[in-house]
Order: structure tokens, then sequence, then C-alpha cells
């Protein structure tokens, strides 16, 4: 019984690292969830935290388990927290929670330079989620207790991926919850992705389980369409989901898309002599439309490892321009003060592509891909361009002849010696270690995208079935909310019971296994 434990922690504010812990407790767990939420993009639906005020605990009254778990795991007591979390209400969900928990944990404590403590805080999130190197591999709490599950019912653990429930005053489902803060291992299991078929292909899914029960098969859950089905839960919205939604890469592009089609639009509906622009604005948004398909190209395993690299190796590529972009300022500067001395601009003229901002990159810009410029850092192009002060003064559409001096060819000799070998082969070497790290971990990565794909297709009609597809959907609808055979049969009343409990049993089990493991070391 470690309630007389949990209870002093509540009490009494005795812990590691806060001194009164019934106001700490939710102080600080609101602060990480502050900082989680919005550092890691979700895929589906973000953190909702309830409305509702937090539960008063009283000295003398009973104290809710998950809210001593809070303070174990905050407070990094593993014992404890190994104990309390086998005793919740929904063990899975927890575990998930927890591990973000401590896994923000650890990255203040990294920032903060206490390495001791990281180390601990990733050893403790550890237990709650992937796996740890000691004597042996072990997988984590959640992933045992999903893969008993699995064993036990697929069912039973596909539904209590779909579960909603409360913990620390957030409303979610474990399999959302893994998406938003991108737990691979989580949803890479075999029932996530037995969870992603079903809803890849749900009229099939429904008559696999209805030729079970013959009772059922009279009954087939109605469609809206043969395959989108009507799942009223996942139409949640909140604020967090909504920026959350934007913050992802593919549905930034949609965006984009979306943005330049109705600039351009209308840009050609208010002047029709604009026609360059359109074509400009409709050139770049069907440019990043041809991008946007790639997303669904990830459900096609060979083809979706390698947009995987692709899109982690763009980490890579952003990290690398910071530094070219500063090497390109300092060379582009020395070129134009030198090649053109005393070069009087306007400092924003009234067109942007006079701007002398273009000028002043173009030439190193272009130098990491081989182009030399040597005529004009040498000075000798004297094409197309004037050495009347009076003409390019008044003109900047008209160049300037370049000045020959002994500084930019020793600035582009350096320079390119700089970003042509060692910067170059920096980013190679970066490339590879990304490929690398990525190959080892290919298929789980690309069944966490696949989900993630199949989740976000759901119910999306592809265009231009979409038009009399919605419409269709509408008029379906209606009998929907009159007829409940409609809607999907989620786990309530004695089967939620159930799963519930079974969950419980196998945490129990799980902690006991650990403890045996534990005393045989």
């Amino acid at each position: 019984n470690v309630y007389p434990e949990a209870f002093t922690y509540l009490k009494e504010g005795k812990g590691q690292g806060f001194k009164n812990a019934r106001d700490a407790v939710i102080k600080i767990s609101n602060k990480l969830l502050q900082g989680i939420c919005f550092s890691k993009f979700g895929m589906v639906t973000c953190c909702k935290t309830n409305a509702t005020k937090s539960m008063e605990i009283k000295p003398n009254g009973e104290i809710p388990v998950i809210e001593s778990l809070r303070v174990a795991v905050i407070s990094n007591h593993v014992d404890l927290a190994a104990e309390l979390w086998s005793q919740c209400e929904n063990p899975l969900l927890t575990a998930l929670v927890a591990h973000t928990y401590l896994i923000a944990l650890a990255d203040k404590a990294e920032s903060l330079y206490e390495e001791e403590l990281h180390k601990n805080l990733l050893f403790h999130s550890s237990f709650f989620f992937f796996t740890a190197v000691a004597a042996r591999k072990f997988l984590s709490r959640a992933i045992k207790l999903l893969d008993n599950l699995f064993q036990k019912d697929e069912d039973m653990a596909t539904k209590a991926l779909d579960y909603t429930s409360e913990v620390w005053g957030l409303e979610e489902k474990p399999l959302h919850f893994g998406h938003q803060f991108n737990l691979e291992e989580f949803i890479s299991h075999p029932s996530a992705q037995k969870d992603a078929s079903k809803r890849l292909f749900p009229y099939e899914a429904t008559q696999q389980s209805s030729n079970i029960d013959t009772i059922k098969n009279k009954n087939l859950s109605r469609e809206c369409t043969t395959f989108v089905k009507v799942r009223p839960q996942d139409g949640n919205w909140s604020p967090q989901r909504i920026l959350l939604h934007f913050f992802n890469l593919w549905n930034m592009l949609d965006l984009f898309c979306i943005i330049l089609y109705i600039a351009g639009f209308a840009v050609h509906y208010f002047d029709p002599a604009m026609l360059t622009h359109t074509r400009r604005l409709y050139s770049i948004a069907l440019f990043i439309m041809f991008l946007r398909l790639l997303n669904v190209l990830l459900l096609i395993k060979r083809i979706g490892i390698i947009i995987i690299m692709i899109k982690e190796m763009l980490v890579d590529l952003v990290e690398y321009l910071v530094i070219l972009i500063l090497f390109m300022l300092a060379a582009g500067i020395v070129y134009q003060a030198n090649i053109y001395p005393n070069h009087t601009v306007t400092a924003f003229p009234r067109n942007i592509w006079d701007w002398q901002i273009w000028s002043i990159l173009k030439i190193p810009y272009w130098q990491v891909y081989g182009e030399l410029y040597l005529d004009t850092i040498e000075g000798s192009d004297d094409t197309e361009c004037t050495n009347n002060a009076t003409v390019w003064k008044n003109d900047p559409s008209i160049k300037r002849c370049p000045t020959s001096d002994l500084i930019p060819p020793v600035i582009a000799a350096t320079y390119m010696m700089l970003t042509n070998w060692l910067l170059l082969n920096i980013v190679i070497a970066m490339f590879s270690a990304r490929f690398d790290l990525i190959k080892k971990k290919s298929s789980q990565k690309w069944r966490f995208h696949r989900h993630s794909v199949v989740i976000e297709y759901e119910h999306k009609i592809p265009s231009p079935l979409n038009i009399p597809f919605r419409a269709l959907t509408i008029l379906c609808l209606v009998p929907c909310f009159v007829c409940s055979s409609c809607k999907d049969n989620d786990i309530t009343g004695a089967n939620h019971q159930i799963m519930l409990n079974t969950q419980r049993e196998f945490a129990k089990d799980i902690i006991g296994r650990e403890r045996n493991g534990d005393h045989m070391k």
C-alpha cells in the first residue's frame, strides 16, 4: 500500500525538487504542457486542457492515484511512480503522458547543464516509453502493455488506442497523443498499423468483423461513401489544434498553394493587364501542389522511405543554410564595396528587383554551384553596362561597369575554398549520417508516417470528386443523426470497463516482472 507515502508528498510537501507539492505540482505541470504542446506539432489533434478547475485535495481526504502519480513523476521518484502507474485508471495513455513530462523535464535539465539529472530523467522516461539499454534491452511499459492487449484481443487493442480519457487535464486518445508528440515507436506498433488498415479500408474491415457474428452481418454500419465513415468523435476542434494543423509541413504547403491561387485569381480579376504576374503566381502554386503530392506517396513503402529521408534532411539543410548565408553576406558585401566603390543607391527602390540585396547575394550564391564570375570580380566585364555615374544613379535598372581591384579575387578564392571544399563536404557528411540514422529505423518511421497519412485522408475525398461527394455526404448525414447504426460503435459501458480492467491487470504484471528482474540482478 503506497498511499501513505503518496499522501506525504501532497500533504507535507516532501519531495525531490519542490517544497510545497500541492501547489507546485499543478504549476510545474502547466508550464511543462505549455512548452511541449507548442514545440511538438501534431498531425491529427492537440492537447485539450479541461476548462474545469483543478480538484482540491483535502488534507484528511483520499488522494486520487493519478494526482499522486503526477507528483511522483515530476519529482522523478521511480519506484513510487511505477507502483502508482499500475493502479491508475488508464495506464496506456498515462504512460505516454508521463513520458512527455519526463522528456520535457530532461530537456529543461539539459538546457541548465544538469547532466546527471538529465540522465536520470531520461532513464525514468525510458520505463514509461522507449527502450533503454542496461544489462539487456527491454521494451517500455506502454509498448509492453499494448503488446499484451494485442495478444489477448486485437480488437480490444485497436479500440484502446482510440479510447478518449482524461489524464492530468488532458482529454485525449493514445493514438492521437502519439501522433502529436511524434512517438514513432508507439505508432509503429502492429495494433496501430492494423488500426490504420481499418481506416484505410473501412468497408472491408466492417465486412470482416461482421462475418464473425451473423447477427451483426444483417446490420452493417452504413457509410456515407464507400470509403468515408461518419466519425463524429474526431470532429473536435480547438485553437491549439488549428495552430498545430497549420504548422505541419504538408498543411503549410496546402495553405501557400491556396493563397497563391486566390491571389492569382484576384490579380487577374481586378487587373487583366497584369497577366504576367498572374502567370507567375499560378506557376508557383502549381509547383507547390506537385510537391504536396509527395505526401500521398508515403503510403508506398519504398518511395515513402525516400521521401522521409528528404524531409528529415531538410532540417540539416536549413542548419547548413544559416552558416552559408553568413558566408554569402560577408563575401557579397566585400565584392559590392570594392567592385562598385562609392556606389550610392536608393534604400528601397519602387521595383523590388532593383533592391541592392539581390546584387549582393547573386555572385556568392552562384559561386557555390561553380559559377566563378571572374570577369566581374576582376573588373574586365564591360558588356551592357555604363561608367557614366549620372546614368546609373538615376536609373537603378542600368548596370554599372565593375572596377578592377586586388581584394575581390583574393576574397573570392578564400570564399570558394571554404564553401566548395569545406561546407559542401560537411553537408554531404551530415546527409550521410542522417541517411544511416533513418535507414536503421526506416520501417518504424515509414509506419508512423503511413498512419499519419491514413488519418489525414480518412475524411478527404480526392479532387474533383470532392464536390459531388460532399453533397452526397451531407445528404447521408441527415439519417445518420437519427439512426445510431450509422455511427461507429465506440466502446462504452461494460466493454469499456473490461478494457480498462485488462490494462490495469497487465500493468501490474509488467511492474511485477520489472521487480523480479531487478532482484535477479
